[in-house]
């Protein structure tokens, strides 16, 4: 079977297509299970993954507040794990007004 960091992966990529889809409510689904699984095995970049899918789909929905806590989250275990992907958050973060 399929090991708990590839089933979070899997999970994060369809919660990643089902936003660019827009249903955000299937997304968010996804990476709700992919953080779940991400948590319980330690993945810092699949647990930022689903934060940021998450986040991003309460971007999509109209809740900003909620987004940027999220995003920070994220953007927080990208920058711990010198992760590229720290600079996304911040460009999005940024685009929609959400910065500190």
């Amino acid at each position: 079977g399929l090991s708990a960091w590839h089933e979070a992966a899997i999970l994060n990529n369809m919660g990643e297509l089902a936003l660019a889809s827009s249903t955000t409510s299937d997304a968010r689904t996804h990476h709700e299970q992919a953080l779940a699984i991400a948590t319980a095995i330690a993945s810092l970049a699949e647990e930022a993954r689903a934060l940021e899918g998450i986040g991003s789909c309460h971007l999509r929905d109209g809740h900003p507040e909620q987004a940027a806590r999220l995003l920070r989250r994220a953007q927080a275990i990208y920058l711990r794990i010198r992760s590229p992907n720290a600079r996304r958050i911040q460009a999005t973060l940024r685009d929609h007004d959400l910065q500190r």
